[in-house]
């Protein structure tokens, strides 16, 4: 066994990267709505070396995820959806997710938050490792210590960047860390600290870190050293007080910060710009990111949405062309994701589809948007919407669709008044099962009184009489109680328009 560790102990050769350029790194973080943050984040740790950009998208509903598609696309970051799972911390179940699916790709790994900056007090994080394994190879950890900011008393969000704005901080670093490791060292990843197979952590300084052993993942003898983490923990009391409202990641319930705790760090005793004088090549960078994104061509694609059930989701595209093609992010009860492409044809328009049947939730309300696109549309089942407005809808743009058509005219046949919009909006015509047709148009006339209906009822029952008698039995089952009576009234049999109808 000492041999292994001794031969695992070495430093790895990083065939990936060019000569010369050191380890590959990657950092890995969890964000939830931080659509106002993340280029500056993104454009940062570009600046500062890291070879690859993982974020698990913990379903952010202010654009952050729309925006991170976009990267993605772009092969800026790499994305991952990430719902929340009862019972389940979705941090710590991101960074495993990572480490079993990504992290072989580098060399080494760095996990910290969209809030947390890493900021070398000399040279890169690549010239730290570097120093790192030049002394002791059995290193396979570091423990960066946090140094918190605070508001410096700013009350509201104001335009710039946050390592620009907030300089004022903790008078040293506290006992906190985030865990710089390598990558094949690692058996798993706690929220702040790793869990080593092999090898072993040290500081900031290259030395042995002492640990708490009150709380065991933090040091007791913290100092700026080589590397520190930036955490601006608070930003603003109105950045805070937003911040304060989404659920804590690190948590398997839903938990919240406390409002007070913002107090704690509004007056702190320190300035520190050490992070600040990048602020003008990450503005420029940040720029550069605006103009990837903007030059993706679903930038200027809205998605449409026609109908949202248990079948599925079905819209169109504004501003996409006959035979062009573009990708579309369905997001179903802010569970389910699927990215699918414009393959089908509405309208004489290309169309996307997601099957709505056999996911993990119903399909009761979805998030759409064109990857690359400014923005996303919301829209809810068709059981909570007008359903004479779904039914017109599908009509005009689904009108091979008998099944779903059938069954928008079985709801509006519940009510008197929906039947009455049934009459009015009904103007399918049924090739494939014109037993359907016949049991509308008949319910539809026996509505307004048309006599005639009974007869286009029976003459459906003689040619039809199976889909007839299917038919009758789903009356039945979905409890069409205005159909029914309809029907009874009319000396029809509610239990099988197949069979021989009573006398009037």
């Amino acid at each position: 066994m000492r041999s292994l560790l001794n031969r695992r102990s070495r430093p790895r050769p990083t065939a990936a990267a060019a000569p010369g350029a050191g380890p590959r790194i990657a950092v890995c973080a969890i964000a939830r709505n931080e659509r106002d943050y993340l280029l500056e984040w993104v454009a940062y740790h570009r600046l500062a070396g890291f070879d690859g950009i993982h974020v698990y998208d913990n379903v952010s509903d202010d654009g952050t995820s729309e925006l991170l598609a976009a990267l993605d696309a772009a092969g800026v970051v790499h994305r991952t959806h990430w719902p929340r799972k009862e019972g389940i911390p979705p941090q710590r179940h991101a960074y495993q997710h990572f480490l079993e699916n990504h992290a072989g790709r580098y060399d080494w790994v760095l996990v910290c938050d969209l809030d947390e900056f890493v900021v070398p007090r000399t040279g890169t994080v690549k010239d730290f490792i570097r120093r790192g394994t030049e002394r002791d190879p059995a290193v396979t950890a570091y423990a960066l210590p946090w140094l918190v900011f605070g508001s410096g008393g700013q009350e509201e969000k104001t335009p710039g960047l946050v390592i620009e704005r907030f300089t004022n901080c903790a008078e040293r670093p506290g006992p906190s860390v985030k865990t710089l490791f390598r990558s094949d060292a690692v058996l798993a990843m706690r929220t702040h600290i790793a869990d080593l197979m092999w090898g072993r952590y040290a500081d900031n300084r290259h030395q042995r870190p002492q640990w708490s052993d009150r709380m065991p993942i933090d040091l007791v003898d913290a100092e700026d050293g080589e590397v520190l983490v930036h955490h601006y923990f608070t930003k603003s009391r109105a950045e805070w007080v937003e911040r304060r409202k989404l659920p804590k990641a690190d948590r398997a319930t839903v938990s919240h910060r406390h409002l007070a705790m913002y107090d704690r760090y509004e007056r702190l005793p320190r300035e520190e710009t050490r992070a600040a004088v990048m602020a003008d090549r990450v503005r420029a960078e940040v720029r550069q990111l605006e103009e990837v994104v903007r030059r993706l061509p679903g930038r200027r694609l809205d998605p449409v949405v026609l109908t949202v059930s248990r079948d599925g989701v079905i819209g169109t595209v504004d501003g996409l062309e006959p035979g062009q093609d573009c990708a579309v992010r369905v997001v179903i009860d802010d569970v389910v994701e699927r990215v699918v492409g414009c393959d089908r044809v509405v309208d004489g328009r290309p169309a996307f589809f997601v099957v709505g049947k056999w996911n993990e939730v119903p399909t009761k309300r979805v998030r759409v948007s064109v990857v690359g696109g400014r923005r996303a549309v919301k829209a809810v089942s068709d059981a909570r919407r007008d359903p004479r407005e779904v039914l017109e809808t599908v009509q005009r743009a689904l009108p091979g669709a008998e099944e779903k058509i059938l069954t928008l005219g079985l709801e509006l046949a519940r009510t008197e008044e929906g039947a009455d919009q049934l009459a009015k909006t009904l103007s399918a015509t049924f090739e494939k099962f014109p037993w359907y047709g016949a049991l509308l148009e008949g319910l539809t006339a026996l509505h307004r009184g048309d006599s005639r209906g009974r007869d286009v009822l029976v003459d459906a029952a003689g040619r039809w009489p199976e889909g007839m008698r299917q038919l009758a039995e789903k009356l039945t089952e979905k409890d069409v109680q205005y159909a029914l009576g309809l029907l009874d009234r009319h000396g029809l049999c509610t239990t099988t328009l197949a069979g021989p109808p009573t006398t009037a």
